[in-house]
């Protein structure tokens, strides 16, 4: 069975940095416009921050190389 990647969103639900109401609403700003990345959605509409964002990666990077942290 093959590890399966993470969503970001989920992963930062997950942190409690983002409710699924503000998930909701960045995923259909992203929906208008596809080629903006769904982190910088999050910091532009001031759901999350940077750091939240780069832990939120770092942590999906992890899961996706099979650390099982």
């Amino acid at each position: 069975m093959g590890i399966r990647k993470k969503l970001l969103g989920q992963i930062l639900c997950d942190k409690k940095f983002l409710d699924h109401p503000q998930l909701d609403a960045a995923l259909a700003v992203q929906g208008k416009d596809k080629h903006r990345k769904l982190g910088h959605i999050l910091i532009e509409l001031g759901y999350i921050t940077a750091d939240q964002l780069d832990e939120a990666i770092e942590g999906q990077s992890s899961l996706s190389q099979g650390c099982r942290c």
